[in-house]
């Protein structure tokens, strides 16, 4: 692994883990980050986590915005049960319990490794 390479990905795990600490702030819960498989073209790692109430993951995205310094437009104000942060390098899924167990992202991308930040 080149140096600028190496670089590149400790700053996106630490980026990973203000997110992660974000969401833990509005009190989301089962936060877990899957590193993808090196063939996965969607994105080099996941953050899943879920929450109680449609208020608590749009305050966990505002949150995750907010530690990021993101510019962030109108709220999706449907009530979905999945509010989704796409940063190129990860993507963040906050669920309803519900919908995380319908989606199963852990099942679907089983391949993926589940890392501590």
């Amino acid at each position: 692994m080149s140096i600028d390479t190496q670089k590149k990905n400790e700053a996106i795990l630490q980026q990973i883990k203000i997110c992660c600490e974000a969401i833990e702030d509005k009190k989301g819960e089962n936060i877990v980050v899957l590193q993808m498989p090196n063939d996965a073209s969607i994105a080099s790692y996941f953050i899943i986590a879920d929450g109680k109430s449609e208020a608590q993951l749009r305050a966990m995205k505002k949150s995750v915005e907010d530690a990021l310094e993101l510019k962030h437009g109108k709220s999706n104000t449907l009530n979905s049960g999945w509010q989704l942060i796409d940063l190129f390098d990860f993507v963040v899924h906050l669920f309803s319990e519900e919908k995380r167990s319908f989606y199963n992202l852990e099942q679907l991308w089983k391949d993926g490794r589940v890392i501590e930040v």
